[in-house]
């Protein structure tokens, strides 16, 4: 399946690191992507929902990409980069978005978008 293999690669991930994060066996992220055999359609709708892509881009039949927002190229990249990063890369990188943000809030350069403390981050 091309749409998932590019998705993934579109992340910034292995297929072992999908694998672990989507909790399915590597062997099978790597049959699905070859296109050996497919996906029932509950993993196909999580697949979906992980890279954040309509699962008609992940069944390669579709071209919408991003299906909740349009697409960033810098705010791409933070995603892809953060997804590859361990629990101690993400946590360094949380609290330097956080004092970059209070910073810019205190000298008046915030651009929207509410406070990074709104949400817990993945892991943790």
């Amino acid at each position: 399946m091309k749409g998932l293999q590019e998705a993934r690669k579109l992340a910034g991930l292995t297929q072992r690191q999908a694998s672990e994060r989507l909790g399915i066996p590597l062997s099978t992220l790597r049959r699905w992507e070859q296109g050996v055999n497919e996906p029932d359609a509950a993993s196909i709708n999580k697949m979906a929902d992980f890279y954040k892509v309509s699962t008609d881009y992940i069944l390669g039949s579709g071209h919408v990409k991003h299906v909740d927002q349009p697409s960033d190229p810098d705010l791409d990249r933070l995603v892809r980069n953060y997804r590859a990063m361990g629990a101690t890369e993400r946590t360094a990188l949380l609290a330097a978005s956080d004092a970059l943000a209070e910073s810019a809030k205190h000298n008046g350069n915030v651009s929207g978008g509410g406070s990074v403390h709104d949400s817990a981050p993945e892991g943790r």
